[in-house]
């Protein structure tokens, strides 16, 4: 899957990780590790954290060196599942009600 990523890389790669607090949860390992991790190996691509910017929580944690920027996408799992619950039980209700 890398590979094919690769070849299709341009100019300006951007590798972009989801970073969701339900995945830690399970991982038992909190993010700045799980994302050394992630990025583990990806050296050959240009990759190269930067790592206080990663101990740091930043949005962007690759080093000034990497050929590639390395992104964090901080998102919220056990709200986008309650908001979708909640538009489908207004779709069920409004249903119901012409019923």
């Amino acid at each position: 899957m890398v590979e094919a990523v690769q070849a299709r890389c341009t100019e300006n790669p951007v590798l972009v990780i989801n970073s969701g607090s339900s995945s830690l949860k399970f991982a038992f390992i909190d993010s700045s590790s799980l994302q050394v991790r992630i990025c583990e190996g990806l050296g050959f691509l240009g990759v190269e954290l930067n790592q206080s910017c990663n101990a740091s929580d930043a949005k962007v944690i690759s080093s000034d060196i990497s050929r590639v920027m390395v992104r964090v996408i901080r998102t919220d799992e056990e709200l986008m599942i309650a908001r979708a619950v909640s538009r489908v039980l207004e779709l069920t209700q409004s249903r119901s009600a012409c019923g």
